[in-house]
């Protein structure tokens, strides 16, 4: 068969309706130039060029690298274009050798074939560093730990342990009495099990026992740093300084690389990275680079939350592995969390997100269902946003209330009593998505509320800071609200007086709802989920139970049967081949 053009005619047909193509049309450019032009429209180089746009599909959707099998089975977006090139053909032989001859410009080959799967050689190179740092951590035994560390006797630090830490439950104690047996640890839990406060004995035991060494504490965002912060006691704080990003850490430069490598490491020797459920594989490897030889690392995440925006599933990954091997032999250690502290013990939200965590639908349904439990429930939704109109002016109501109580709130303990509202959704676009959500929100507020006719603004209008600005001090995730007018000002929510007048401000949209991503690392009281009528990507297990454990208080969700079903039998599955390079 003839396949010249095909691709490209197909891509431009799909552009014509959908935007989203215009990444792929580049991509089959950039393909186009490196093969060719005259082997690309072979053939063969038409076979290779779907092959390496639909890997780039799964690299989209945040995979390490796909495997053979998945190149063999299309996606929805590319499902025509393999009928056209009667991909149902092809064998998994024939694929596995155009793989391995890729026609390629110059030495550099930019993928790479490892047994059954495809990698952009870069991810390969940090997937093979990450899983070298941590099978060479298991050369360090619990004794040459210990002794390095000059706590020399095992039995005596256990004991003091178990003196001084009677409070804490088994699993808790546990992260302490093993803390020093290897380099490199996960602190793992659902929201509320207490990790920032196992964080907190964890830094006790560094004052106690090695006072002289210098302690890190980092997060993947400005936001889930501060939220760090302001968990650990101010005392500690004095001690060890605030949390930063681990980009800031890193001592990132604009252009994406960082001061602090291999050739310049950091002088830390204990680091401890929270939300580790939002780190990637680059960000990953580029901490691990900048590591002294002797420096141990902590991280802190829910491996069940969604994982991070870019590339891999690294917390899930790792807990994976520390889940199945042979405890001798897993040369790190995963503590796992499982009592919840943040909800009433009252809270039905616990056991929901266990059943969602469980993919359990009978049980989720079960719980929604019942009228005893008035925290948690389901509204099943409509194909139109317009037959919501009511409940999304009602949370818009809620909303601007609680901004107003903390405007007139005179002291921290008065604002800490305020209750808030939020609304979750996936998407950012669609009728469903925050964007049109937050509009229908604005709009009835505004109405009601606006003092000017040429204003937009009203007090107690929320809006999120969209990227880092350090000439405001503002960064991606602050949240505030506007506190005066005429000039219209904005103070953020969780500062001490950061007033800033609207024109000064960064990039921003409007925070009534958010996406669910950004929600990561925060909670509030009330929380509504919206996920749309329609099939989406999006609605998987994690979202859902990242979405319903940022609620404290109650949980509503509106959602169609269909698509609350489908969230929770979906499970994420990003591939890697970290797993099988380390256990």
């Amino acid at each position: 068969m003839n396949h010249r053009n095909v691709i490209e005619k197909w891509l431009e047909k799909q552009v014509y309706s959908n935007k989203e193509y215009l990444i792929y049309m580049s991509f089959n450019s950039y393909l186009l130039e490196e093969f060719g032009s005259k082997y690309a429209d072979t053939d063969q180089g038409c076979v290779q060029r779907y092959i390496l746009l639909q890997w780039f599909y799964y690299q989209q959707m945040g995979y390490v690298c796909t495997t053979i099998e998945d190149l063999l089975i299309p996606s929805l977006f590319f499902s025509d274009l393999f009928k056209r090139l009667k991909g149902e053909e092809w064998t998994y032989d024939f694929v596995f050798e155009l793989l391995q001859n890729l026609p390629f410009k110059g030495d550099f080959k930019p993928f790479k074939v490892e047994e059954d799967r495809l990698y952009m050689h870069r991810y390969w190179d940090y997937e093979r560093y990450i899983a070298d740092w941590i099978n060479e951590t298991a050369e360090l035994s619990s004794v040459e730990f210990s002794e390095a560390t000059g706590l020399h006797s095992k039995s005596v630090y256990e004991d003091w342990v178990r003196e001084h830490f009677t409070e804490l439950d088994e699993a808790k104690l546990g992260v302490l009495l093993y803390l020093f047996d290897n380099r490199f640890s996960i602190v793992t839990g659902g929201p509320g099990t207490g990790k920032t406060y196992t964080l907190e004995k964890i830094l006790q035991v560094y004052q106690h026992w090695l006072p002289t060494k210098k302690v890190y504490l980092a997060a993947p965002t400005g936001k889930a740093a501060k939220r760090m912060g302001q968990s650990i006691s101010s005392d500690l704080i004095e001690v060890y300084r605030a949390p930063t990003t681990i980009h800031k850490m890193l001592e990132a430069n604009r252009d994406g690389t960082y001061r602090r490598t291999q050739k310049r490491k950091l002088t830390a020797d204990l680091i401890i990275i929270d939300e580790a459920s939002m780190v990637d594989i680059d960000l990953f490897y580029h901490v691990l680079k900048a590591l002294k030889n002797d420096s141990q690392l902590v991280l802190l995440g829910d491996h069940h939350q969604l994982e991070s925006v870019e590339a891999g599933s690294l917390l899930g990954d790792l807990c994976s592995i520390g889940a199945k091997s042979n405890q001798l032999r897993v040369p790190y250690q995963v503590f796992e969390l499982d009592r919840v502290y943040r909800q009433a013990e009252s809270s039905h939200i616990p056991e929901l997100a266990e059943s969602i965590k469980l993919g359990d639908m009978d049980m989720v349904k079960q719980i929604l269902k019942d009228a005893s439990k008035a925290d948690v429930n389901w509204i099943e939704s409509n194909p139109s946003i317009h037959s919501h109109l009511p409940l999304l002016h009602l949370w818009a109501e809620h909303d601007l209330s609680y901004s107003k109580d903390l405007m007139l709130g005179d002291s921290s303990k008065e604002i800490t009593q305020k209750e808030s509202y939020k609304v979750l959704s996936p998407h950012r676009v669609g009728s469903f998505g925050c964007n049109n959500i937050n509009q229908i929100m604005d709009r009835k507020n505004r109405q009601l509320y606006s003092q000017k006719n040429l204003s937009s603004w009203y007090l107690g209008r929320p809006v999120i800071i969209q990227v880092n600005d350090p000439n405001t001090k503002l960064y991606n995730g602050d949240i505030g609200v506007c506190t005066a007018i005429e000039p219209d000002r904005i103070t953020k929510l969780d500062g001490e007086d950061e007033h800033i007048l609207v024109s000064r401000l960064p990039q921003y949209e409007l925070a009534y709802a958010l996406t669910i991503h950004k929600s990561q690392g925060s909670e509030f009281d009330h929380v509504l989920v919206i996920l749309q009528p329609e099939v989406s990507l999006l609605h998987t297990r994690e979202l859902l139970y990242t979405a319903v454990t940022r609620a404290k208080k109650s949980i509503t969700i509106l959602a169609t049967e269909e698509q609350l079903r489908k969230a929770v039998s979906t499970r994420t599955n990003r591939r890697s081949g970290l797993i099988k390079k380390i256990a």
